[in-house]
């Protein structure tokens, strides 16, 4: 693939990615990623932590949201929580529940949506639960050169 093409493709939303009836709540958000990122986290709750991290006991009713997968699904549920825009942190309460592939992808997501090329890289940490290695998202930049 072309450097031209590769970037093009990452900065086109896919199945998971594209925000659809929702896509209006990201227009109004920045481009820049350090941003996003404070606001994605403002956004939700990471189910595995959330009472060592956030103080918050997960509901039982609401433990099926770490699995909604495409992000249009996941910004509607978190509109249902608190229909305020995006930048606007939400009470943990109030955020969406999810793990790391969730944060990652809403980054995608957003990134994309400013034309951003981006994209979700997963991989095996020790660090989470030594010795054993488990799964975890992160975002991976797109190079110039068509690496990343």
């Amino acid at each position: 693939m072309e450097v031209e093409d590769s970037c093009a493709f990452y900065a086109s939303q896919g199945a998971m990615t594209d925000p659809g009836k929702a896509g209006a709540l990201l227009d109004p958000l920045p481009s820049d990623t350090a941003a996003l990122t404070r606001i994605i986290q403002g956004l939700g709750v990471y189910g595995v932590v959330a009472h060592d991290f956030y103080g918050f006991s997960l509901p039982q009713d609401r433990l099926c949201e770490i699995h909604l997968r495409p992000i249009a699904t996941r910004l509607q549920r978190l509109v249902e929580l608190d229909d305020r825009p995006l930048h606007i942190g939400r009470q943990r309460e109030h955020r969406v529940l999810q793990r790391c592939n969730s944060f990652s992808l809403m980054l995608v997501s957003m990134l994309r949506a400013k034309g951003v090329p981006a994209r979700s890289r997963c991989g095996f940490a020790a660090y989470f639960n030594p010795p054993n290695f488990e799964d975890h998202w992160v975002n991976g930049p797109i190079l110039s050169r068509g690496r990343s």
